[in-house]
């Protein structure tokens, strides 16, 4: 990546927030999750391939100069069966895996657009994964939907555990630090809906990479070698009680996140919102 780039990176992420910002809104949620595959994944590329059940963490903060999501998932937090074989772990356990999102949405001015940071950080007891996306988002109504387009540039920065054997994925893990770019294209849509005296919500969400390093499908254990790569999730949420809801989210990743054409997944979760 050339130094303009980084520069405007760099500026961007300093943007003041206003210190004196007025807190608006605030909402929080607990979530147990459960992740079931129903595509085939006899032919594993990475151990990410098996049926997982994690708590998640997520607080959203309106602010007088825009909005703030925190997410933090701890995925399997007490398993400890998988060994440091990258490839014999798919059979040998589960491991723990814990991630934290944070995406700030930025407002310009009295417009629809926004300046979007987004970062994803992921660690477990193979590698310590930390993605940035910076660009630009829009909000958007249309026919009841609440729409969040954003288009950027992503720069992803990995360290390698140098105990993981991954070598017969060809990837190389010795502990060193790599640096990954790719454009990046997200979607959030939101519809709430009623039925009787229920209120029902869609969500969806679509993330796509583009034109990737190659040293990203390496890394990651990809099976196909392709520049892009998306996550969709497509889910409902179901009303229990004031406090409480259940839903079930449809995942498909293609290329992506040790995926290739095998990344099908649902996700049944239990939520309480404070």
């Amino acid at each position: 990546m050339n130094k303009k780039v980084l520069g405007i990176f760099i500026a961007l992420a300093m943007l003041p927030t206003h210190a004196s910002a007025e807190l608006l809104t605030r909402t929080s949620s607990l979530s147990l999750v459960q992740e079931t595959h129903i595509s085939d994944v006899g032919n594993s590329q990475a151990p990410v391939k098996y049926n997982k059940a994690g708590l998640n963490f997520n607080q959203f903060s309106k602010y007088d100069w825009g909005g703030w999501l925190l997410g933090i998932d701890a995925v399997d937090p007490f398993a400890t069966g998988a060994s440091n074989d990258f490839l014999d772990s798919i059979n040998a356990g589960a491991y723990a895996e814990y991630r934290i999102r944070s995406t700030i949405h930025k407002d310009i001015g009295d417009s629809n657009f926004n300046w979007w940071m987004y970062n994803f950080m992921v660690a477990n007891q193979f590698m310590l994964e930390n993605n940035n996306y910076i660009g630009f988002s829009y909000d958007l109504e249309f026919a009841g939907f609440q729409i969040k387009p954003a288009i950027g540039y992503n720069i992803t920065v990995n360290t390698n555990n140098p105990n993981s054997n991954t070598q017969k994925y060809g990837i190389t893990v010795n502990g060193e630090t790599e640096v990954i770019t790719s454009y990046v294209a997200t979607a959030i849509i939101f519809r709430p809906f009623s039925v009787g005296d229920y209120t029902f919500f869609f969500k969806g969400y679509y993330e796509g990479q583009f034109q990737r390093d190659s040293e990203y499908n390496a890394y990651a254990g990809q099976i196909n070698d392709e520049e892009y790569g998306h996550q969709i999730r497509l889910g409902l949420q179901f009303p229990i009680s004031q406090k409480l809801s259940a839903g079930i989210t449809f995942v498909d990743k293609l290329n992506f996140g040790g995926y290739g054409e095998d990344g099908e997944v649902i996700e049944f979760n239990l939520e309480y919102n404070f």
